[in-house]
């Protein structure tokens, strides 16, 4: 069972440097480092950090549809350069842009065509996977 101070220190071992753990929880770097090396303290690291995971999915997830809408806004921005910047991050993001001579200034037709010359040819040396 793990003490409060020890507690405190898993959770702050997410957010702050250990210098920083050690001078507000008034305990010596050599403590610290016993506390990492314990089973029950590395569980209970573990499992705070599924905890934050799953709630940050849980946020990710539910903002998904609304950035999803967002991106199909600018997408249909009547601004070229929102629009074309909007394009090019969905390619981005979706793992289309491999090609290292796609610039951000390209024209959408340019981009469009690299995409289709990755698809269509694998072997070309000029694209690179990421």
């Amino acid at each position: 069972m793990l003490t409060k101070k020890q507690l405190r220190a898993v959770r702050l071992l997410f957010k702050i440097t250990d210098d920083e753990i050690i001078e507000k929880l008034g305990i010596s770097r050599k403590t610290l480092e016993k506390w990492k090396r314990d089973p029950d303290f590395v569980q209970a690291m573990c499992d705070y950090f599924a905890e934050n995971r799953r709630t940050a999915l849980r946020f990710l997830s539910e903002r998904y549809i609304e950035a999803a809408r967002e991106l199909e806004s600018l997408i249909k921005s009547k601004d070229e350069k929102i629009k074309h910047r909007a394009i090019l991050d969905l390619f981005k993001a979706s793992n289309l842009l491999k090609c290292a001579d796609v610039q951000e200034d390209d024209p959408i037709e340019h981009i469009l065509h690299r995409i289709e010359a990755v698809e269509t040819d694998e072997d070309d040396e000029s694209c690179e996977e990421d």
